[in-house]
């Protein structure tokens, strides 16, 4: 599944694919033989395909952002956090459906570029694109910034490759309260006084900022409208590394709702696929710097829970997702 900056990108791999094809009987001697030949047709569409989704998994992905990227100890009132990251969405088994569905299928287009696909393949197609709108492939930018508001709660705006989110974190837990003295000395730029082992909850909502997506293997299956919104709980422990940086860890729920609108090439509009998917994971990280720069990195797996009606049947989509992210974050 392709967002539709991937698609210049991906009919350019797939066209360089299919000029590189012809050349290969050269490389060989001029040598064909008979059982390759009968493949020869469909080898261009396979090395597209895996090509495609290569830059798939190297453009903005088309799911919610799995990471947190930010330790259990909010910003004091008036103070500020500012992140910049990368997260790599790893679905493996989405990656693996996709490619199957894309040759078997495409190889039948390429055949008989008038073939109707039955009403299963039709099943199939749509359940690896929706499969793969739930949970893409893809290294994302990530962009965070936070403000304390008051003692123990701060609040944060993020942009996530094509999802926006906002949330509100509060602190319930923290194993020592530091004196007035200690509160003194730590007034200014940086971490305010240490209170030892902490907890958080975080509730935000994003929602996808694009309204659709092209499955551009072959150009044979297209989502036109996509519509996303998710509810995003962490549970978030850890404690700091005095002055010079920061651990977390905890569990996270994301519950989503989506909706998409698809159609095929020779069939046209297939009916709309829309339910609810449930992550659930855990997730952990660890950030090293001084004061006020820390340089962090976090891995983030989780199971995805999705058995969306497609075609009016139940479909397991889930599966587990890998989220590991770092970047560089300033606490002001």
């Amino acid at each position: 599944m392709l967002s539709r900056c991937a698609g210049g990108h991906a009919r350019l791999a797939r066209t360089r694919a299919v000029e590189l094809h012809p050349l290969a009987p050269r490389a060989l001697g001029g040598v064909r033989h008979a059982r390759c030949s009968e493949h020869d047709s469909s080898m261009p569409l396979r090395v597209a395909t895996a090509l495609v989704l290569l830059f798939a998994f190297f453009s903005a992905g088309c799911s919610t952002t799995l990471s947190t990227l930010q330790p259990a100890e909010p910003m004091r009132p008036g103070h500020v956090q500012a992140q910049a990251a990368l997260n790599v969405n790893v679905p493996a088994s989405r990656i693996v459906d996709a490619v199957d569905v894309v040759a078997t299928l495409g190889d039948r287009y390429v055949s008989d570029p008038s073939y109707k696909p039955t009403t299963e393949e039709q099943r199939q197609a749509l359940a690896a694109g929706v499969g793969l709108g739930l949970s893409a492939p893809g290294v994302n930018p990530d962009f965070m910034l936070r403000m304390g508001v008051v003692k123990d709660l701060d609040v944060g705006l993020r942009w996530s490759g094509l999802a926006a989110h906002a949330d509100a974190k509060y602190r319930f837990l923290s194993s020592r309260e530091p004196s007035a003295e200690e509160e003194e000395a730590a007034r200014g730029l940086g971490n305010g006084p240490d209170r030892g082992f902490q907890g958080a909850v975080s509730i935000g909502i994003s929602k996808a900022l694009y309204s659709g997506f092209v499955f551009d293997a072959v150009d044979y299956l297209e989502v036109g409208d996509y519509s996303r919104w998710n509810v995003e709980v962490p549970v978030i422990f850890g404690s700091r590394l005095s002055d010079f940086g920061h651990v977390w860890f905890g569990p996270k729920y994301v519950f989503s709702t989506y909706s998409v609108d698809a159609s095929l090439q020779n069939i046209g509009i297939v009916p709309r696929s829309s339910g609810t998917i449930h992550h659930l994971g855990a997730f952990g990280g660890i950030g090293v710097g001084y004061k006020v720069v820390f340089v962090f990195t976090e891995l983030t797996i989780a199971k995805m829970l999705a058995e969306p009606e497609i075609f009016g049947q139940k479909t397991d989509l889930g599966g587990i997702v890998v989220v590991p992210a770092g970047g560089l974050m300033l606490r002001l």
